[in-house]
């Protein structure tokens, strides 16, 4: 009696473990493969991509269940399970407004006995400045089920019958209830939470980052030469266009010639809106900065010259990879136009570059020495009469 038992059991685990390779009779349908695919979509908020075009997934197993005479049994270790791991999505292609990328990871069920298996996916959050990572936790469920022939009947091999996807919470155990009706079929629950069901062995993931990145807008003023005057004013008008990042407000700090922040300097505005024309004053080596302002935005800067002065200016990302740059000068007393967009400056180590403006103006003022030469006879002939009315005048005494 004792050896009939074992006999059957080792029978019963021979007919759960074949796969479909060594299986009779075994239908086309028959798949021991379970395909897995990430889809990655970055979406920029203000048209510009971070320097990162890499991310990480971790597909990791969670619980073995079995179906087996109507009972559940949890494998903690996952003991069954064939492993998970790393998986990466790499180059991301432009497509419309966002780039997109995919990544594949296959699973082999070959031999295992039947019953879910169930592993959690995430992505690996990563550190770029900007990216804002999906925390979607998913559980995968493969179920591995006996395969059976036209007639309802098992071959000895085991096939995928289905893969879901539970968004959050980890729902298997309602789809076992299906399993422990009818071990060689399988009814899944239709629970909130479920974002895909597959019957070919192959299910899709979505994950979905978007990033925002910002930059500073700085302008300095300078002023140069022997009769310029560093404590005047010199008045600029700043307009700034938010691009595809729309209308906005911004914050504005101010420096002094010394390098410290002073609010309200010289009676100038803490803001600065979108497609409002804002005036600003700043004296020699003062500073202003627009703080925070999206990638998508474009400046105009118009100096209104005074006229005894001439005008340059520069507009350099100083760090960008592939600046901006924009150099312009005026003669004297003409109005000078910086212009740029914050885009344009490139990255550095993820990082979009400031835009660094500065506006410097130069009155000089040269001696007449060439007077002297001209007027010289004229002031040798006045002496010259003073000198002869001075003699004549003392003969006259003298006689």
């Amino acid at each position: 009696m004792k050896t009939k038992k074992i006999f059957a059991l080792a029978l019963a685990m021979v007919l759960v473990t074949v796969n479909c390779v060594f299986a009779v009779n075994t239908p086309e349908t028959c798949n021991t493969i379970a395909t897995l695919n990430i889809n990655k979509v970055l979406t920029p908020s203000d048209g510009v991509y971070p320097d990162v075009d890499s991310f990480e997934f971790t597909l990791t197993p969670v619980s073995y269940t079995l179906a087996e005479d109507g009972q559940i049994v949890e494998d903690a270790n996952a003991t069954y399970m064939p492993a998970g791991g790393t998986i990466t999505v790499d180059n991301l292609q432009v497509v419309g407004d966002q780039k997109e990328g995919t990544a594949q990871k296959t699973l082999d069920f070959s031999g295992k006995k039947i019953g879910v298996y169930t592993y959690s996916l995430q992505e690996v959050a990563g550190d770029v400045t900007g990216v804002t990572y999906d925390d979607t936790l998913y559980y995968v469920n493969v179920y591995v089920i006996n395969q059976v022939d036209e007639n309802n009947t098992p071959t000895g091999a085991t096939t995928i019958s289905n893969i879901t996807a539970w968004r959050g919470t980890n729902m298997s155990d309602e789809a076992l209830k299906g399993m422990q009706q009818d071990t060689t079929g399988l009814v899944t629950a239709d629970e909130d939470g479920k974002i895909a069901n597959s019957t070919d062995g192959t299910i899709s993931y979505p994950f979905e980052n978007s990033y925002e990145t910002s930059a500073e807008i700085s302008l300095t003023k300078f002023v140069k030469g022997n009769y310029a005057n560093t404590n005047q004013l010199f008045e600029f008008d700043v307009t700034l266009d938010g691009g595809v990042a729309g209308d906005g407000t911004y914050d504005v700090e101010y420096k002094n010639a010394e390098g410290v922040v002073t609010a309200g300097l010289n009676g100038n505005p803490a803001t600065i809106t979108t497609g409002e024309a804002t005036t600003i004053n700043l004296k020699h080596g003062e500073n202003m900065v627009i703080k925070e302002l999206p990638a998508s935005t474009e400046y105009t800067i118009t100096e209104n010259q005074e006229a005894t002065y001439s005008a340059t200016y520069t507009a350099d990302g100083e760090e960008a990879v592939a600046p901006s740059t924009a150099t312009g000068e005026a003669t004297l007393g003409q109005n000078l136009t910086a212009t740029g967009k914050l885009s344009d400056n490139g990255m550095n180590h993820g990082v979009l570059s400031n835009e660094v403006v500065e506006f410097t103006n130069t009155k000089e003022y040269t001696a007449p020495t060439g007077i002297i030469l001209n007027v010289l006879p004229f002031v040798c002939g006045i002496v010259v009469i003073g000198a002869v009315y001075m003699i004549v005048t003392k003969k006259k005494q003298e006689d």
